[in-house]
């Protein structure tokens, strides 16, 4: 399963943070991790306030994950 969405901000001290969770059925069985400061940059660099991000995501089976 992939997407991919453009994410943007109006301001001068952007701090997001993307969390992922796992639905199944319309409930919430678990959070499969997160990603701070999305618009994160070296200092000197230029800032954008756009980006563009794109996940991907494979499904394991339980006998993949006890090897």
């Amino acid at each position: 399963m992939s997407g991919a969405f453009k994410l943007a901000y109006e301001g001068s001290k952007p701090y997001a943070r993307l969390d992922m969770d796992i639905w199944e059925n319309g409930k919430k069985v678990d959070s499969a991790g997160s990603i701070g400061d999305l618009f994160f940059s070296l200092e000197g660099q230029e800032k954008s306030n756009e980006i563009d991000l794109i996940i991907s995501i494979d499904s394991v089976s339980t006998e993949e994950q006890k090897n």
